[in-house]
Parts: C-alpha cells; sequence; structure tokens
C-alpha cells in the first residue's frame, strides 16, 4: 500500500493509499504529488462536520481562474469496483462532476456522507470512487501550507 503526507498549515495528514482498488486513480495522484501540482494550493471548499476539498490550481496564488473549477488539463476515469466504496469520516476521495471528469481535485471527508445527498436545491450523486484513507494527526509536525 502506498503512503502520503498531505503538509497543512493545521496540521499533517497520512494518507494510506488503496492501489489495488483504483490503481488508475492512485497513479495520477501519486504522479500530480510528484510534480508538484498541489504545492501552494488552497482548500477551496471547507464544510465544518461535511467536508474539506481541494486540489484546485485556481487555488493558487496569482491563478485566474474560479476557485473549484480547475484541474490538471485531462480527465481520469472513475474506477468504481474496488474493496473501499464508501463515504465514512476520514476517507479521502476524488472530486469529479460526473462519471469519468475527474483530475485533481478530491475531499475529505468529515463525517460520514451517504451516496445521495442534498446541497443548494441540487440533488447530487455521490459515485464511489474512493482510494485512500487519511489519518488525521494535528500537532505533530511543522505548520506549513503545501
Amino acid at each position: 500500500m502506498t503512503t502520503a503526507e498531505i503538509i497543512t498549515n493545521k496540521g499533517t495528514m497520512k494518507v494510506e493509499l488503496f492501489d489495488q482498488d483504483a490503481p488508475k486513480t492512485v497513479a495520477n495522484f501519486v504522479k500530480l504529488a510528484n510534480e508538484g501540482f498541489y504545492k501552494g494550493l488552497k482548500w477551496h471548499r471547507v464544510l465544518p462536520g461535511f467536508v474539506i476539498q481541494g486540489g484546485c490550481p485556481n487555488t493558487r496564488e496569482g491563478a485566474s481562474g474560479i476557485p473549484g473549477t480547475g484541474g490538471p488539463g485531462y480527465a481520469i476515469e472513475c474506477e468504481l469496483t474496488g474493496n473501499n466504496q464508501f463515504h465514512d469520516k476520514g476517507v479521502l476521495s476524488m472530486a469529479h462532476r460526473g462519471l469519468n471528469t475527474g483530475g485533481s481535485q478530491f475531499f475529505v471527508c468529515l463525517s460520514r456522507i451517504p451516496y445521495i445527498l442534498i446541497a443548494n436545491g441540487l440533488v447530487i450523486k455521490i459515485r464511489p470512487v474512493y482510494f485512500f484513507r487519511v489519518k488525521l494527526v494535528y500537532g505533530h509536525s511543522a505548520h506549513r501550507t503545501e
């Protein structure tokens, strides 16, 4: 199992990537991280008790796009058959606007999330594309934003 760390100004998230459940998704996340794609990005959606979302290049200082609408310039295929197909507290998942539209954005569940949500008057179906679990470890690392 591949591991990673997401270092933020609030602490470090220790991440276990589920390579066997979503190999292409994990490979894409690792590729972007190794290329420095995520450096300097901010969380563009923070909903206490629900989710935090990041991975949008439009949150980088000096970017001209609308936060939450950017990506790496390509889309990846959803992987829907792995064993870890659930949104529970601490699960990190790809964010997308429909089947096979994800790229770089992801969200961390701050509580258990059902598959169908009602938000802003819209019904949103969350497709399970879960590929890693996050262990939040606060206060045990250097506090810097990356």
